[in-house]
């Protein structure tokens, strides 16, 4: 562990970091210091993570320094909310994600019949997914090989409600119980494709979903604040503009 400099009043203190055994989305997979995203704290107002070190104990700990009225740490896992930590002499801080932390807000994107058929991987469409306004938005999802909804997020169930709340919106724009583009498109909707988005959702984050056509015409777009809810529905819009944007490099099918 490299030497940190102490401060007048300042205190050495560990956070303690329990392994979960099971993640988030209910998959049998440990945490570990060598996986692909292990647990990073960050000290408040600053992008420089603390070296973390795994003890035989089964816990991963960070020594970071405090002072006698203590000092905010961000704690990043995979599939949870951040979450800032006080650290205050004397006492350590353990953490177990089930017990402690919420996990990360989830969006269901919806797209309209006309969208799905685009999505088709002969069609040859595009559903993107991007984070923030204007100009700063960044690429956090695409996906060309799905006619289905997309849950964007950790893998969650869909509530047993929410299909006849789907039933009661396609009867509203004239479908009726018996029509098969209402049954097809529900059924499309319920099973949806699962997306990792590239960046940690958290509340209050900007997100736009769109399905764009091979010929560059986005057809369906939805726009959504995340809030506090662990799993939002979105219904898309259909629309037809043009778009002139270099879209992202999509995996072919079969390799996502």
């Amino acid at each position: 562990m490299p030497a940190h400099k102490r401060e007048p009043g300042d205190r050495s203190k560990k956070v303690s970091w329990i392994l979960p055994s099971v993640r988030p989305c209910g998959q049998d997979n440990s945490w570990t210091l060598t996986g692909d995203k292990p647990p990073k704290l960050l000290q408040a107002g600053k992008e420089e993570e603390i070296r973390s070190k795994k003890s035989d104990d089964g816990l991963v700990r960070f020594v970071v320094s405090t002072s006698p009225f203590g000092r905010p740490y961000r704690l990043r896992v995979t599939g949870f909310r951040e979450q800032t930590l006080q650290v205050y002499p004397f006492s350590g801080v353990t953490i177990s994600p089930e017990r402690d932390l919420k996990i990360s807000p989830s969006v269901l994107f919806r797209p309209p019949k006309s969208a799905l058929v685009e999505l088709d991987p002969k069609a040859g469409g595009v559903f993107l997914v991007q984070m923030g306004d204007g100009a700063k938005r960044a690429t956090i999802a695409v996906d060309a090989c799905h006619p289905t909804s997309f849950l964007v997020g950790q893998e969650q169930a869909v509530p047993p409600e929410w299909p006849e709340m789907w039933k009661l919106e396609t009867e509203s724009l004239g479908f009726t119980d018996v029509d098969k583009d209402s049954a097809s498109t529900r059924l499309q909707w319920k099973r949806f494709t699962l997306l990792a988005p590239k960046e940690e959702l958290q509340p209050n984050m900007v997100l736009e979903a769109r399905v764009i056509t091979r010929a560059g015409v986005t057809i369906a777009r939805a726009r959504t604040t995340l809030r506090e809810d662990n799993l939002a529905d979105v219904s898309m819009t259909e629309e037809s503009t043009r778009t002139n944007e270099k879209l992202p490099e999509v995996p072919a099918c079969g390799a996502q």
